[in-house]
């Protein structure tokens, strides 16, 4: 990932709900609410990093209020992708949210195998000390496509 060309991974710039991300490792989209963009140099708000900016990753928080989404995605080369969305509150103020998502596509010799599970706990919503505990968990199976498709025809 490049911001005003510099890059990202390089310089240690990607970070996850504020916190730094460690380096080199795949992450998915089923569980972020948004991204953040800072363009300018990232050492004057963060005391190290490159000049080109900062991109944040926000996961996805529990809220008051009952709410399901499912979706259900096919697309060229066998692409299926689901995934599930549940928020519960638990009493007054106090809920969890579980995130579900599960892939598969074989992209004529490029394979996408990967499942992802994320649960977060978030206790006193909207009053003055909030507490949240959540865990992220990604399983991914890939196969690069190295541009000879019939090196990948027998399924190897």
């Amino acid at each position: 990932m490049r911001l005003r060309g510099f890059s990202l991974a390089q310089s240690g710039d990607l970070y996850v709900d504020g916190l730094r991300d460690v380096l080199l490792t795949e992450r998915d989209t089923f569980n972020m609410d948004r991204v953040e963009v800072l363009k300018g140099s990232a050492s004057m708000l963060f005391g190290k990093g490159s000049t080109g900016g900062v991109v944040n990753q926000v996961s996805k928080q529990p809220f008051l209020m009952e709410q399901n989404e499912t979706s259900l995605t096919l697309g060229n080369g066998n692409a299926r992708r689901l995934t599930g969305d549940f928020n519960r509150p638990v009493g007054e103020s106090a809920a969890w949210r579980l995130n579900l998502m599960t892939h598969q596509a074989d992209l004529w010799g490029a394979g996408v195998d990967k499942q992802g599970v994320a649960l977060a706990y978030r206790r006193g919503i909207g009053e003055r000390d909030e507490v949240q505990i959540s865990g992220y968990h990604l399983q991914t199976d890939g196969r690069p496509l190295y541009s000879h498709p019939q090196l990948t025809a027998g399924g190897g």
